[in-house]
């Protein structure tokens, strides 16, 4: 029953919960972190260049494969005499080295980063910065002043639309001007068209597995503002906003499967946000991630009461 009651208070002052700085990270322990299940992100909240880590959730390292020791059956009953027997240990040594032979599991991959570069056209220090991450609604956000122009960044991993949605805005019209990269640590090959930037990401083998994932990531770009294609990156300018879209998938299928399409996967998802404007696409994500957040509270406070 107290639980209950505790989660009772946590849910009424939820609007009060977030996390807050009044610098950058400098490194990933100290990005802000979003997720919808699918896509994952951690958000630097720089100034002179922003930095969004991206994972995806079917992207690890290796291949279909199965990690039972063929030597094992034929310990099986050996092993079960001496745990019987009180020897433990002895039991221990043999499964060590007869049912543990590797490879001992896959690792989970960082897809790679956007990256995005300002010109402030004569910058001075930025001033009155504060990053947050809102736990009431899940949106990441970064504002600052710099040259007299207030600068507002709102990052969200939208689980209605699956997608990472990125949205910049200036309050003087016409100075937002930005370039967009991508950047992995793995092989990676880009290209750009019709103001969308496409990575193509190799994984590794890991423990004699070979690896045979491969992920994509589509990042289109939309403003009012100007927009420069150029081979592997998109150049906005003389815009006041402009949002970004990011969407990524692998061939995966299944643990046996990786016969899957990520391009008809990408483009499908791309195709359900067209239409949407920014400001639908935000409230369709705080609306399921607050009927997330009450179902996981219920949850609990049913729990409790048991």
């Amino acid at each position: 029953m107290m639980l209950a009651v505790c989660l009772t208070a946590l849910s009424a002052t939820a609007q009060q919960h977030k996390l807050w700085y009044d610098k950058p990270a400098t490194h990933w322990l100290e990005a802000l972190p979003i997720g919808n299940s699918h896509l994952g992100a951690m958000v630097y909240g720089g100034t002179d260049s922003e930095e969004i880590q991206l994972n995806e959730e079917t992207f690890w390292s290796g291949s279909p494969h199965h990690n039972n020791s063929e030597e094992a059956k034929a310990h099986l009953q050996e092993v079960r005499d001496l745990i019987f027997a009180g020897k433990e240990m002895e039991a221990h040594e043999i499964i060590d080295q007869h049912f543990f032979k590797g490879p001992h599991g896959m690792r989970f991959l960082p897809l790679g980063s956007v990256k995005l570069s300002f010109d402030y056209q004569g910058q001075t220090v930025p001033v009155d910065y504060r990053r947050e991450l809102s736990l009431a609604d899940a949106l990441c956000t970064t504002t600052y002043e710099a040259n007299g122009i207030k600068y507002e960044r709102t990052v969200f991993a939208s689980q209605a639309d699956n997608a990472i949605v990125v949205h910049l805005k200036v309050d003087k019209e016409g100075t937002l001007a930005f370039n967009l990269g991508f950047d992995s640590q793995l092989q990676a090959e880009q290209h750009v068209s019709n103001h969308q930037l496409t990575a193509v990401v190799k994984n590794v083998e890991q423990e004699g597995i070979p690896g045979q994932l491969t992920a994509e990531a589509r990042i289109t770009v939309s403003t009012e503002g100007e927009t420069v294609d150029g081979s592997k990156s998109i150049t906005v300018c003389n815009a006041t906003t402009a949002t970004i879209y990011i969407v990524a998938a692998t061939n995966f299928i299944d643990y046996q499967n990786i016969s899957g399409d990520p391009t008809v996967k990408n483009l499908q998802t791309m195709t359900s946000l067209k239409g949407k404007s920014y400001e639908q696409l935000r409230d369709r994500h705080i609306k399921a991630y607050q009927a997330q957040y009450d179902r996981v509270s219920l949850t609990l406070g049913q729990s409790a009461d048991l």
